[in-house]
């Protein structure tokens, strides 16, 4: 048995720098798009979106609405970015785990940092978010790979200082949290003396301090800093509202924070309701959308300082390393060997109850990776299980199996209960201010679709209830309760408006076998 906690620190400190030294790509340009046109900045002077003479201004926003901009900031190929690092970082890849080529197949255009920028052209501070990526690069190739892992090292040479109650904590790294508060007071300050909308050389000087701070070289910039504007519709809020002057006292205190000498803020125009501004200028930070750094980096850190070794899942990731005496080993299975553990895991026994009602069964490998998982999630508690494979290869029609099989699964448990009341445990609260709630006992079944990327995610929940998925002679039983439930809740209905007694009524008459109105001639027997 290796030593857990040395290893799991490697795997981290290996992990963590990989997702530090991750760029988010930039955003394409969609000037065409009639909602919310987007635009590549990338002439010597070319004018920016709320500028005269762009073709934006000739664009009207809808009626009681105002235009809001999301600027992408100091785009890179990030293939370059890449061959800048790759030497120093070889050393932590281990030459059965990676190719040296790994970084060649990157590609794309990457960004330095975001911000927002309102109806007026003024870029609003408190949006401002840093790459990660861009700082680590530069820790690595000024200070080494050693200064990254300890993620203390940042460059303030001639920026304000932030105070220590100033820094939220919120990567997990101190020193990239540092350099990011120190350019937004920065940036705070010379929004502060503008009096004109800022036009592209303006961000392009800024945009140049962010390099320097980032220990960077601005040939990595190209011959002229370069942008992706985003921008969307927002609606007007009339001056002195109460959600306009709620917005206000935000700013206000936030711009106090950036700032101890008191000034005027030149912000008394009617602008833009953006909540998300409000809630930026309390917790200084962009938009959902505009993530530019890896959402679980801090999740990283704090594992790796700590003596908390994740839960069962997250250890599950490391044990078969781990405990070589434990009789777990990876398989091949292109080996005779892997094609002996196939054929096993197909016998029928190790198939779930539940399975998609479709046309067309999965194919070999797919409900070879089916079974296996199934068999290896509901032998213990949790775990882990990877299926990977390219676009088209059948990953979110193997999904569908899945959930039916925790639908059927679940559909078990429930069917047991003579009355729904002894499903669920005592009510609790997570604390004060929230209603509360109802666990459920032997329950374990939720489904959550998560990814850092929007589209991938949509795809999953877009694709999983379409009816052309299912079989047509299973279409018709869908609606298997329909007629029993619409019976159940005319005749609650008749006996009272309450939704109480509605409640009750149907608990009565589902589980009681009492019999509130005629119940269906005929029910089809369900299938799964």
């Amino acid at each position: 048995m290796i030593n857990s906690r040395e290893f799991i620190n490697k795997i981290l400190r290996y992990w963590l720098t990989l997702e530090a030294l991750t760029p988010q790509t930039a955003d394409k340009a969609h000037p065409d798009d009639k909602l919310e046109p987007s635009y590549e900045i990338n002439k010597e002077k070319g004018a920016m979106p709320w500028m005269e003479g762009h073709e934006h201004r000739r664009k009207q926003p809808r009626d009681q609405h105002q235009w809001h901009y999301i600027v992408q900031a100091g785009l890179y190929d990030i293939r370059i970015f890449y061959e800048k690092i790759l030497y120093e970082i070889k050393s932590l890849i281990a030459d059965n785990e990676r190719e040296d080529d790994e970084y060649d197949r990157a590609s794309g255009t990457g960004r330095l940092y975001d911000v927002e920028v309102d109806a007026e052209g003024r870029p609003i501070a408190e949006t401002f978010a840093l790459s990660m990526a861009g700082w680590a690069a530069g820790v690595i190739l000024h200070q080494g790979v050693g200064a990254l892992q300890q993620g203390t090292w940042c460059n303030l040479d001639g920026l304000p200082q932030p105070g220590r109650e100033e820094i939220q904590r919120r990567s997990g790294v101190p020193g990239f949290d540092t350099l990011e508060v120190a350019l937004r007071k920065e940036l705070a300050e010379r929004v502060r003396l503008l009096k004109k909308p800022v036009d592209k050389a303006w961000f392009d000087d800024f945009t140049r301090l962010v390099i320097r701070h980032c220990s960077l070289s601005e040939e990595l910039l190209g011959t002229t800093p370069r942008y992706i504007v985003k921008s969307k519709q927002l609606k007007k809020v009339q001056k002195n509202s109460a959600f306009d002057q709620l917005r206000g006292r935000k700013r206000d205190q936030s711009l106090d924070q950036l700032d101890d000498q008191p000034h005027d803020h030149p912000h008394d125009q009617p602008r833009i309701a953006s909540f998300s501004e409000v809630d930026h200028v309390a917790d200084a930070r962009p938009v959902d959308e505009s993530l530019i750094n890896s959402f679980y980096i801090s999740d990283l850190h704090r594992i790796e300082s700590s003596s908390y070794l994740g839960g069962d899942a997250f250890l599950s990731y490391f044990k078969r390393i781990m405990d070589q005496d434990s009789g777990e080993r990876r398989i091949d299975l292109r080996s005779k060997e892997g094609e002996m553990e196939v054929v096993r895991l197909l016998h029928p026994r190790y198939f779930p109850q539940g399975s998609w009602p479709s046309d067309y069964s999965l194919v070999r490998s797919q409900q070879f990776a089916v079974n296996a998982l199934w068999n290896h999630l509901t032998s213990k508690r949790g775990g882990l299980f990877a299926v990977n494979g390219p676009p088209g290869t059948g990953k979110t029609t193997l999904l569908r199996d899945i959930v039916a099989a925790v639908v059927v699964d679940r559909a078990k448990i429930l069917s047991k209960y003579d009355d729904p009341r002894k499903i669920f445990l005592p009510k609790r609260k997570y604390d004060e201010n929230e209603p509360p709630y109802y666990p459920i006992q032997h329950l374990d079944h939720a489904i959550v679709v998560a990814s850092s990327n929007n589209g991938a995610v949509e795809n999953v929940t877009l694709e999983l209830p379409k009816t052309d998925a299912v079989a047509n002679n299973f279409v018709n039983q869908a609606a298997y309760f329909q007629e029993l439930a619409t019976a159940l809740l005319q005749s609650a209905e008749k006996q009272s408006s309450e939704k109480k007694k509605i409640a009750i009524s149907l608990s009565k008459s589902f589980w009681k076998n009492v019999r509130l109105c005629s119940a269906p001639k005929s029910v089809p027997k369900p299938s799964v």
